[in-house]
């Protein structure tokens, strides 16, 4: 995975003991993802959250 990623992931969640490879294609010059606020509505379903878009069409 992109090291940008990885080392999020591995921050967050492994301790910093996570490592990417290093020659990966996708390196640290170029951004590797962003991040889309999408405006929606959260709601609990079951163990997890299920999102309802603010700006989807209902059908009846």
């Amino acid at each position: 995975m992109p090291p940008q990623i990885g080392g999020f992931i591995s921050e967050a969640v492994y301790d910093g003991q996570l490592e990417s490879n290093p020659s990966h294609p996708v390196a640290n010059e170029r951004m590797a993802c962003h991040f889309v606020n999408i405006p929606s509505q959260e709601q609990l379903h079951g163990t997890s959250w299920k999102v309802n878009h603010l700006n989807s069409v209902t059908r009846s």
